[in-house]
């Protein structure tokens, strides 16, 4: 009940309601990232997990490039669907440390099974806010094939499939190793906005994700190099 609250009614919710309220969709997928910082507060809070220098000089080095990437983009950007997806991410980070809290079991039948709850509480939002009358016309003339196929691979690949392995990861990870593993999907997203639909990045925009990139590699690796290199000097 928690997990499909937080991610399916909470993240999704308020995600998609910020992008119809004019948040741009790749600003959106670049601050809702921030969940692997909330993620990383809230285990440290709830479950007593202990951060490592490495990963601290890792989610700093990546919020700095995060934070120049935004920079770029934030006049445009009205507040409250900022505000919005900055909840939705803190949602995210709240159904990490659900699905952490589940432990080792399968995942992906607690994706499917938790999947199931978001239904009536965005079917109330929905009639509350948008009314019987756009239900109607969205399920009556809207709907086609490319929205079929939307919807088919956010429901197939991203929930079940992407938030299954995702959720199969933190369960056997410390979540302050696997959160800002998320911080990639900007990154990837500007660079197939490049090579796809020929949209350029800005200087600014590139020494951001240089420095995603680093924290990354700072975060995962840096344990792992810095004990080979003291093992190599001793």
């Amino acid at each position: 009940m928690a997990y499909g609250l937080a991610l399916g009614v909470g993240q999704f919710g308020l995600l998609f309601s910020a992008i119809k309220l004019g948040m741009p969709a790749g600003l959106a997928s670049l601050v809702v990232q921030v969940q692997g910082f909330f993620t990383i507060g809230l285990a440290f809070v709830l479950l007593g997990e202990r951060l490592s220098r490495f990963q601290a000089l890792g989610a700093l080095v990546a919020l700095g490039g995060i934070g120049l990437i935004a920079g770029e983009r934030f006049e445009a950007t009205a507040l409250v669907p900022l505000l919005m997806v900055l909840l939705a991410a803190f949602f995210w980070g709240v159904s990490n440390i659900a699905s952490k809290e589940a432990g080792r079991i399968d995942m992906l039948a607690f994706v499917v099974w938790s999947s199931l709850v978001p239904i009536l509480p965005l079917l109330g939002l929905s009639l509350l806010f948008e009314g019987p009358a756009a239900m109607g016309e969205a399920l009556g003339g809207g709907v086609s094939w490319p929205i079929l196929g939307i919807i088919g691979f956010n429901g197939y690949c991203a929930t079940l499939l992407g938030f299954g392995l995702w959720s199969y990861l933190l369960a056997r990870y410390p979540a302050g190793l696997i959160a800002p593993l998320s911080l990639l999907v900007p990154v990837v997203g500007m660079a197939s906005a490049f090579v796809l639909l020929g949209e350029t990045m800005t200087g600014l925009e590139v020494v951001g994700s240089a420095l995603v990139f680093a924290g990354l590699v700072v975060n995962v690796f840096g344990p792992r190099l810095w004990a080979r290199r003291r093992k190599a000097i001793s």
